[in-house]
């Protein structure tokens, strides 16, 4: 299994590096036009691309953590919170790109639309040391769980 990692904080970033930087180096030969292709598919200007990641937002960076974790060849996606500090767009270019996604996901997230959308299983760690396991989206564990609270 190759496990690749989304953490919030966008470390595994290089912020001295551009985003046509930071592709390269994950995809030296890939060529620049299908490079900046893929940075127009997640929002970023020809001037933007050229711009060191670390004038770059925190929303903009963690676009560009997506597309880099997106482009490594891994086979299960751990996400946290991936959906910080991205405006409406943004989410809905991850929510397709994540829906594509041919491997496994885990994610930790407060978005509920986010959590309906990708989620086919909800994990619930109730605190006690015991894991339930509930099939479908967010909204349909929190039916599950209301109508077990009323019988």
């Amino acid at each position: 299994m190759q496990i690749g990692y989304f953490h919030q904080d966008h470390r595994s970033l290089d912020f001295e590096k551009t985003p046509i930087e930071q592709i390269q180096q994950l995809k030296p030969r890939m060529e620049y036009k299908n490079i900046r292709a893929m940075l127009g598919q997640f929002q970023f200007t020809s001037d933007m691309v050229n711009t060191k990641l670390k004038k770059l937002s925190g929303g903009e960076r963690a676009r560009i953590a997506m597309l880099k974790l997106l482009l490594e060849e891994n086979n299960m996606l751990l996400l946290d919170e991936p959906t910080n500090h991205l405006d409406t767009d943004a989410k809905e270019a991850l929510e397709y790109a994540l829906e594509e996604y041919d491997g496994g996901i885990i994610t930790v997230s407060h978005d509920r639309w986010f959590l309906d959308k990708i989620c086919d299983t909800i994990w619930e760690l109730p605190g006690d040391g015991s894991l339930w396991v509930w099939p479908g989206n967010y909204s349909e564990y929190i039916k599950r769980k209301e109508s077990m609270k009323n019988k």
